[in-house]
Formats: C-alpha cells, sequence, structure tokens
C-alpha cells in the first residue's frame, strides 16, 4: 500500500516498501552462487562515466521530471556525488534476480556484494564499464570469465552491422529504428575511416526486434534518493538479454548451459582474439584504477609559458590579418574555440592576401587544421603567426582540461579509461583522452613519475609494416594453395572453397591465365596484357574478367622475378629479417625511379645489403627528404590507398609539395617493390568478395543490392579472428591493424603480475610502466622480452622479426 504525506516544505513524501534490494538480500545472493562458478549477469547504472569522473549533469528523470519536480512530486533530495547507484544482477540457473541500491548500503556492505561477484563468470555489454566500478567498490574483485557480447560481435560476428543494412522483413515491428541505427552507424564508418563497436539496442532491435528503454540511462536519473517502480523495471526489465544474446551470437538456443556457450565460443574462429581482449580487460581496468601521476606544477609553468607565446604572437597576426582583431577575445579564450563566425573571418583574411579558398574537410566543411592550411597556403604571412595563437591557446585548454580531472583525484592522478571499442580492436581512451595529447614535449613531459619512480616507455617498431609483410607472406602462400586446388589436389578443395568459388569465373572465362601460371616468367598473354585496367560492369564477361587477369598476373609475375615463389625472399619480409629500414627501401626505389639514384642494376633490398651499416647510416642522412616522402607512400598505400587519395593524403599529412603524377609515380613504384601487397589486397578483393545489399560505404543514403554491386570483403587478422568491411581499404586496414591490436593485448596478458599492476597507460602498440628506480634494467628487460615474445608468436610463423625501442625517464618521453 503507498501513503502520501506532506513534509514542512509542502512536499509529498511517499511512504511504500522498497522494491529495491538491500544488504538484506546477500544471503539470498550468497546461495545463489554457492555452487560456482555461475553465471552471473551485472549491469551498473551510476551517476557518472567513469569512477573518477565527474561530469554536467543535465536533462530530466526518466525524460519527464525535471529534478526540482522529481523532488516536489516524490520529496526527497537529489544527490549528483560521483558514484554506482544501483547493480543488478541476474543469476539465471538459480533464478536470482535483484537490484541493489547501493545508497542503502554502506561500504562494508558494498564491498561484501561485489565480493560475492569474485570467481564467476560474468556476462553483459561493454562489462569494462562494469568491471571499474566494481573494482573501485573492490579492488580484489576479479571474474573467472567476462562473457562480453560487444567484444563477441568484434570477434565472431563482425557482419553484424552488415546484417542490420539489409534488414527487410516486413513483419519486424522495430524496422525502422533498425534502418536508422544501420545508417548512422554506416554514415560515421565513412566520415571517419573505422567505425565502433555495435549497441546493446542495436543487437535488440537485430536479435528480438525490440527496442530497449533508454530514459533512464543518463547519470542523472540515479541521483535522486527516491528510486521508483519505473526506474526498478528499467534496471530488470532487460537483465537477461546478455546472457540470452551470447547464445544467439553463437548460434545455440536461449537456454543453452554456461559450458555449452563457453564450448561453442572455444570453436569458433575468432575465439583467441577474443581470449586476448577479454584477459587484457583485467590490467586495463586495473590501470585505470592506478592512473598516471599528472604534474600540476609543471603544468601551471606550462600554462604562463603559453599564454606569453600566444599574447606575443597576437600582434603580428594582427599586423598582417588586421580584420581579426574584432576576434581577438575569442581567439585567446581557451573555453571559446573555434567558432563558424571566426572560421569565416579567418577564410576571408586568407582569401584577401591569398586569392585561394580555405582547404575542406572529407565531408565538404572549411579546414583550419594545421596541416591543411600550411599545405594551402605555403607562401602566408598569416598562417604562421595565426597557428602559433590557436596551438598555444588550444595547448592552454588542453592543460585546463586534464588538471581538471586531475584535481578531481584524491591522488592528484589521471584515471583514464582505455577500452576496447573499435571494430579492429584497437584501443580507444576518453574521460581524457590519454592516446591523443598535444605533440609539444613540454606537455608530454607533465606526465611524470613521482619521486623514487621512472617511467618507461616501450613501442614496437614499425608494427604496422611488420604484420602487412607477414599478411604478404600469408597471402602468396594462400596463392600456392589455391594453383594446387586448381590443379586438382582434393585436400585443398574444402579448405579452399570460398576463395575457389570467387576466383573460378576469372579461370574459365580467361583459359590462357591457367596455362601461364605453369610458368610466371614467361611473358603475359596479350589478351591479358592489353585488357583495359578498369573495364566497368556494362561489358561482357570476359572483357571484365581479363582486366581482373591483368590486375592479378602484375604482381604475380613480379614476386617471381624477385623471388621464384618463394614467400621468404618477399622485399617487405626480406628487409625486416636483415635490420633494414623500408622506407629507405622505398625511398630508394622511388629515386631511382626519378633518374636521382643508381641502384647499380639491383633492387633496394639488395642494394642496401651490400652496404656497410656505418654506409647505410650516410645514405639515411642523405636521404632524409626522400625518406619523409617514402614514409607517407608506404602507410598511405599499406592500405591500397589510390592515386588520388596518394596524393592528398602525403600532402595533408607528410607536407609533401608533390603532383598527381608524381603519387601515381609513387604508387606504381610502390606496389612493384612489395609485389605482395599487391596480391594480398588482389586476393581480398576478389577471393575474399561476398556479394550482398549493402549502403553505399561512399554515400551511406543509398542502398546497393547484391545485383547492382552490393559486396562486402571478408578478411582475417594473423589470429584468425574474421573481419569484415564494405571497403577493401578499410577490410585490409582491419587486418592489419586488428592484428596490431591482439600483439599488444598479448603483451599485456603476458606480462608479470607484478609488472601488471605498473602499467600507467597504454597507447595503441606503446607500452608505459612506472617502476621503482631500483627495478628499471630488470623491469625493462621483461617489458622489452615479453613484447618481443608476443609479437614474434604472430609474426615469426611468416618469418618477419620484431624489435622494440624503449625510452625511461622522470617522463613520459616517446
Amino acid at each position: 500500500m503507498t501513503f502520501l504525506s506532506v513534509d514542512e516544505a509542502g512536499y509529498e513524501t511517499v511512504c511504500r516498501p522498497q522494491l529495491f534490494a538491500t544488504a538484506q538480500a546477500l544471503p539470498e545472493l550468497e546461495s545463489a552462487l554457492q555452487n560456482g562458478p555461475c553465471e552471473v549477469i551485472l549491469d551498473f547504472e551510476t551517476t557518472g562515466a567513469t569512477p573518477w569522473l565527474q561530469g554536467t549533469l543535465t536533462g530530466k528523470i526518466g525524460d519527464e521530471w525535471t529534478i526540482t519536480q522529481y523532488r516536489k512530486k516524490y520529496g526527497c533530495t537529489a544527490d549528483s556525488k560521483l558514484r554506482a547507484r544501483v547493480l543488478s544482477i541476474g543469476v539465471p540457473d538459480n533464478h536470482f534476480r535483484a537490484a541493489f541500491d547501493l545508497d542503502r548500503m554502506d561500504e562494508a556492505e558494498q564491498r561484501r556484494l561485489i565480493q560475492l561477484l569474485s570467481g564467476h563468470y560474468w556476462v553483459g555489454h561493454n562489462l569494462q564499464f562494469d568491471y571499474a566500478w566494481a573494482l573501485s567498490i573492490c579492488p580484489d574483485v576479479r571474474p573467472t570469465k567476462l562473457i562480453d557480447t560487444m567484444l563477441m560481435v568484434t570477434c565472431f560476428r563482425s557482419e553484424l552491422p552488415y546484417e542490420m543494412q539489409a534488414a527487410t522483413e516486413p513483419n519486424r515491428t522495430c524496422l525502422a529504428p533498425l534502418r536508422t541505427y544501420a545508417r548512422a552507424k554506416a554514415l560515421s564508418k565513412a566520415q571517419d575511416g573505422g567505425g565502433g563497436v555495435v549497441s546493446l539496442r542495436a543487437l535488440s532491435l537485430l536479435f528480438f526486434d525490440v527496442d530497449m528503454d533508454k530514459r533512464y540511462q543518463k547519470p542523472i536519473n540515479w541521483t535522486p534518493a527516491y528510486l521508483t517502480a519505473a526506474h526498478h523495471d528499467y534496471c530488470l526489465g532487460d537483465i537477461d538479454v546478455p546472457g540470452h544474446l551470447a547464445r544467439l551470437l553463437m548460434g545455440l538456443p536461449c537456454n543453452t548451459p554456461m559450458q555449452g556457450l563457453l564450448a561453442g565460443m572455444q570453436q569458433a574462429a575468432g575465439y583467441a582474439a577474443y581470449n586476448t581482449m577479454t584477459e587484457a580487460l583485467h590490467t586495463l581496468v586495473r590501470m585505470q584504477r592506478k592512473g598516471f601521476y599528472w604534474d600540476t606544477a609543471k603544468a601551471a609553468v606550462l600554462g604562463v609559458e603559453l599564454q606569453q607565446e600566444a599574447e606575443n604572437a597576437l600582434p603580428t597576426l594582427l599586423s598582417v590579418a588586421p580584420s581579426l582583431e574584432p576576434f581577438t577575445e575569442t581567439l585567446m579564450d581557451p573555453a571559446k574555440g573555434m567558432t563558424d563566425v571566426l572560421k569565416t573571418a579567418i577564410g576571408e583574411a586568407l582569401y584577401q592576401e591569398t586569392g585561394q579558398q580555405m582547404p575542406k574537410t572529407n565531408k565538404g566543411e572549411d579546414s583550419t587544421s594545421a596541416d591543411a592550411l600550411k599545405q594551402a597556403f605555403p607562401n602566408s604571412r598569416i598562417v604562421a603567426p595565426y597557428l602559433k595563437v590557436v596551438d598555444a591557446i588550444s595547448e592552454i585548454k588542453k592543460l585546463r582540461e586534464y588538471g581538471a580531472v586531475a584535481a578531481m583525484a584524491s591522488d592528484g592522478r589521471i584515471h583514464a579509461a582505455t577500452s576496447i571499442l573499435t571494430t579492429t580492436g584497437r584501443t580507444s581512451s576518453r574521460n581524457p583522452n590519454l592516446q591523443n595529447i598535444p605533440r609539444d614535449p613540454r606537455f608530454r613531459s607533465i606526465f611524470a613519475a613521482p619521486v623514487g619512480y621512472k617511467l618507461i616507455a616501450t613501442d614496437f617498431s614499425s608494427v604496422e609494416l611488420r604484420i602487412a609483410a607477414a599478411l604478404g607472406v600469408r597471402a602468396l602462400k594462400l596463392l600456392h594453395q589455391i594453383l594446387a586446388a586448381q590443379r586438382g589436389h582434393a585436400a585443398l578443395q574444402t579448405v579452399l572453397q570460398t576463395p575457389l568459388a570467387n576466383l573460378r569465373w576469372i579461370f574459365r572465362e580467361v583459359p590462357e591465365l591457367q596455362m601461364w601460371l605453369a610458368n610466371p616468367l614467361q611473358s603475359i598473354p596479350a589478351s591479358i596484357r592489353t585488357a583495359k585496367a578498369e573495364p566497368g560492369r556494362d561489358v561482357i564477361f570476359r572483357v571484365r574478367a581479363l582486366a581482373v587477369a591483368k590486375q592479378f598476373c602484375m604482381p604475380v609475375q613480379t614476386i617471381w622475378r624477385a623471388s621464384g615463389g618463394d614467400p621468404t625472399m618477399l622485399a617487405m619480409r626480406r628487409a625486416f629479417a636483415d635490420g633494414l629500414d623500408p622506407h629507405i627501401m622505398t625511398a630508394l626505389a622511388m629515386e631511382a625511379a626519378a633518374g636521382r639514384f643508381d641502384l647499380q642494376g639491383k633492387l633496394p633490398v639488395d642494394y642496401l645489403q651490400s652496404l656497410s651499416p656505418e654506409e647505410r647510416k650516410t645514405l639515411k642522412t642523405a636521404l632524409k627528404g626522400p625518406r619523409q616522402a617514402a614514409k607517407g607512400v608506404n602507410f598511405g598505400l599499406l592500405y591500397g590507398m589510390s592515386a588520388e587519395g596518394l596524393h592528398e593524403y602525403g600532402k595533408t599529412g607528410y607536407g609533401l609539395d608533390w603532383t598527381l603524377d608524381e603519387a601515381v609515380s609513387a604508387r606504381q613504384v610502390f606496389f612493384n617493390l612489395y609485389p605482395e601487397l599487391a596480391l594480398w589486397h588482389w586476393l581480398l578483393k576478389y577471393a575474399m568478395k561476398q556479394k550482398r545489399p549493402v549502403l553505399n560505404p561512399y554515400n551511406p543514403s543509398e542502398m546497393q543490392t547484391a545485383e547492382a554491386g552490393g559486396k562486402v570483403y571478408w578478411g582475417s587478422t594473423l589470429s584468425g579472428r574474421p573481419t569484415v568491411a564494405a571497403k577493401t581499404t578499410a577490410a585490409s586496414n582491419y587486418m592489419d591493424q586488428g592484428s596490431g591490436a591482439e600483439i599488444a593485448l598479448t603483451a599485456i596478458n603476458r606480462l608479470p603480475d607484478d609488472v601488471k599492476a605498473m602499467l600507467v597507460n597504454f597507447v595503441h602498440d606503446e607500452i608505459i610502466l612506472e617502476v621503482p628506480e631500483e627495478r628499471v634494467a630488470e623491469v625493462q628487460a621483461a617489458l622489452e622480452q615479453t613484447m618481443i615474445a608476443a609479437a614474434d608468436s604472430f609474426l615469426m610463423p611468416f618469418r618477419v622479426p620484431t624489435e622494440v625501442e624503449s625510452a625511461v625517464g622522470d617522463c613520459w618521453i616517446h
């Protein structure tokens, strides 16, 4: 029964039994878990994004009541203190379900609640969020296994976004929101070239045709002292969803026991990567709890220096661009940043000076980035002082942001969340972002080691290129298997069923290709050699097949001429095996093609091998400019970028002053030097293609049917984790960077436990430790050995070695 009374302030007060569980339910939970390890579905509701960052709480409670209205209705206070408010728990095997109101439990009771969950199978979506909050209450909690449906999609079902795009069942109740989500996700991938993980709401739409209630998702909903029945229903209404989803993602019935689910996962391609990612979460959440020390005194000094730098540059800027004087306050205020009006004023000032329009972003908007402005206006007198002002002010803004976060913590550390929230499996950092700090070394020096400690920062050397070398070796080995299967090796027919099925039309339409492959050193048949490169879709099959065969024969012949088809003789693999610099190799090839260097009739790799270490060092100095250009070419073409894309990438990313024709030539030189990468891209494009209806990756507002060109490209990381994308560039990126993510996370997992506890930051392929001074040499050796061993487990099957580089100091040096 519910009673309403009126307090002295005139507010109605609710007096009724609480629906939420308290410490009184702990014995029942303990009983439900006594025959563990048990499956435990858990979900935190909190007043902040992380246990260490308090944001600004806005909005309405349940999308209905403001804080004032809510208090008036329910006669309760609201407390925005950063905390975990409710923990919802389900133990399916023992039919236990409860939502614990943590505000009604003291610290000891909360710790007891979390401790009861140790040693069990945790099930949820994005469990790192829940794990971090659990750890903030009970530092020694550790689940036996994490069943994270978000990472299950990443590792086992990467095709799901495309299934969402193709959903057309007319009897779906929630078809419209599913399509809206699919288009929004496709648009974000088209804009940033990547793509995040799939949300729980989207999975519910796809698998259950139910649009989950998110009215109580925002932190403000969990600030009132009194929580309603609607809050309670929200907490427990979807408690079973992650458990059911985990089974459905593996193609199992929803009532499959946990051991059956685990067995299904262990047998699936991608399990090695899944196990690596979930094991790494144990360390990543503890790294977040430890935090990265922020030197407040150094930050204050740098803030004064930056303010002075901005003030010194401002008069010079206004002398060459007096029209910007009305915007002085905006320019010099870190809190205001770039506005549309200011951007327009800058564009007008530059147009008055140069007669040229502003450069554009990928979205077609005016770009004010430093690289874009320097490239577009190389002779401008405005750009340099303008960038000095905005760079200094922008850095001051970052100083304040990071300093405010550090001030929230009692230990003066920054407790950023480093999470696996990308399609590739690479980590991202937020609250705040510690993977994208200003390039100014003075800023990085603020991340310091406390007295008596040193920071060790170790990263993998050229790991993306090393992985590409391995993928090139793998591509050639796959080609050998395909050719053997074509010759009738029955044992390979099943193994290569998909590649063979996708390539048979080429061999059928171009029978001379099969004959030529018996000896790729012979002349390519004229019918193939003279084929048009891009014949279009409206031509007869043979014309298209000839064009595709030409794209195949060119790198294959180059490979055979350089290596005789021996995978160990491929150029990029040889470079790393022999300790050579691939950027110098590419620079030599480009310089030789332009007639500016004599390779004495040798391949670049053979030429470099003929030099002594001192001669190589001298050559590296002499080719400093060409080597920088080669870096842009190597990283730009690693994933098959077009000549037009390479031209723009070289200009904006590496400051190259070159023409489109030079980019075309560089592209040709690159793939002649590394034909194994061209073969990898070709196999991805034609052997791993799957026709299916998808949103156009270049224009997500347009749906492409399978008949009209809709397709995706399958691949896999070096561990065998399946990847899929609607563009070949993205597909190759997922294979390479996805492998890199798994290598780095494997290294973290293999660190000794005491060294894991020293981890303070992790940036893609760089590990940063805070180490007692007396243990620096020992820990550095262990870290380097562990990282090399982790990478070798992926790369040495392809005979690609690994190197790491370390820096030790009082601050973050790398």
